[in-house]
């Protein structure tokens, strides 16, 4: 834990957030101070209820709209890429 960090505990042994600025980046840690793994989850609210929209795993995959991802990136839903993308290698799961 180093200067400029904050950091919130669901307890003292247990899962934490963190939030810190250092070697010129902005830094958010999840974390747990167990043997565990913590994903960082980002939710949204509509009308009052809760849900998934992002997740970033222990493991460093990003699933949007998928809560286990099992791929670098996994989205769970339609992609829109406009003009000036270049794809190589590109794979297409479930279609």
């Amino acid at each position: 834990m180093g200067l400029g960090h904050i950091y919130w505990h669901a307890d003292e042994t247990s899962e934490y957030l963190g939030l810190g600025i250092g070697g010129s980046k902005a830094i958010i840690t999840a974390g747990n101070a167990g043997a565990g793994s913590t994903s960082l989850v980002f939710e949204v609210s509509s009308s009052g209820t809760e849900s998934e929209a992002m997740r970033i795993g222990s493991n460093g995959t990003v699933g949007i709209g998928a809560t286990s991802p099992t791929a670098k990136l996994d989205v769970e839903g339609t992609i829109r890429a406009t003009t000036g993308s270049e794809y190589t290698d590109l794979k297409y799961y479930g279609v």
